[in-house]
């Protein structure tokens, strides 16, 4: 398979590869692959029909100063005996992971609920690609992390949290049939020393859902609910957390009571029916220079 930049594109619109990604298989630490300059990586001798890899991209090359790449845990698929592309549901794809501005991360309070929202680097670039929104409408991005609950798997707490906007088409797996959400949130929490699991830091669970806030793009009517889906990483796919329900003033969508994020990783809220107030966006339009640079001003 391939790694790529979920954002950001180069001049001519192609994919910025990721060099330096290790793919570590988790029952089989001795099994792993890194990608070459092409993003290109390919593993050997791997169990079937599935198992489970951790994305590390903290050695990545060539990211820009302040900024660095998400790593994340997934289930790949295999057929025995067989060379076969990364596929989800019969579909091939690529991995794409987001960058994350240092500036943005929020630290956690270890007595008191954080709220957690896009950061300045994150609103700037949403801002820069989507001209015609308003940028308060971003705003209303929000998680609250309860205090304590945000943990890895030895138990320890997580110190801090991040918020980062990803390209719906740019994903670590194709989106659901039928859903077209206008905003894709990837939610990460670590402590100082990062977000990686292997280096020490990355959450992995929240003890107690996360609540969630999400701006409503799609247009509905204060009191009408939306779906918030989740990827689960261990299960290898999407799934649905719950409901949300768009606030009086009708600018957010807000999850019901006792629905959250349950653990880091990428998250959308979509009703299951085609937005109308996002505006179309080229498919390439410059994503790479706007993208880096509101990540380097901020």
């Amino acid at each position: 398979g391939y790694v790529y930049d979920s954002f950001n594109k180069n001049a001519d619109c192609s994919n910025i590869p990721l060099e330096g990604v290790v793919i570590r298989l988790d029952s089989l630490p001795d099994v792993f692959a890194v990608t070459d300059e092409n993003g290109y990586f390919k593993l050997e001798d791997v169990p079937a029909p599935d198992f489970y890899v951790y994305i590390d991209a903290s050695k990545v090359t060539n990211v820009p100063e302040g900024t660095q790449y998400a790593s994340l845990g997934k289930a790949f698929h295999s057929v025995p005996g067989q060379e076969i592309q990364l596929e989800m549901d019969g579909e091939p794809f690529d991995v794409y992971l987001p960058l994350m501005a240092a500036g943005d991360i929020v630290e956690l309070s270890e007595t008191e609920d954080t709220d957690v929202g896009l950061g300045e680097a994150s609103l700037a670039f949403l801002q820069s690609e989507f001209p015609d929104i308003d940028p308060e409408i971003w705003e209303q991005t929000q998680v609250t992390f309860v205090a304590g609950s945000a943990t890895d798997d030895e138990g320890n707490a997580a110190t801090q949290a991040i918020i980062v906007p990803v390209d719906p088409q740019r994903l670590p797996a194709p989106l659901p049939p039928g859903s077209e959400p206008g905003l894709v949130i990837s939610i990460q929490a670590g402590n100082e020393n990062g977000f990686n699991r292997e280096a020490g830091g990355g959450a992995t669970n929240f003890d107690v859902p996360a609540p969630v806030t999400f701006p409503n793009l799609e247009g509905l009517e204060p009191g009408e609910k939306s779906l918030i889906w989740t990827f689960n990483h261990d299960a290898g796919d999407w799934e649905i957390i719950g409901t949300g329900t768009v606030s009086e003033d009708g600018k957010s969508m807000v999850s019901d009571e006792g629905v959250g994020i349950r653990a880091p990783g990428w998250h959308f809220a979509n009703p299951g029916v085609p937005h109308e107030e996002m505006p179309e966006r080229d498919a390439c339009d410059d994503i790479g220079s706007s993208g880096l640079n509101a990540l380097r001003q901020s």
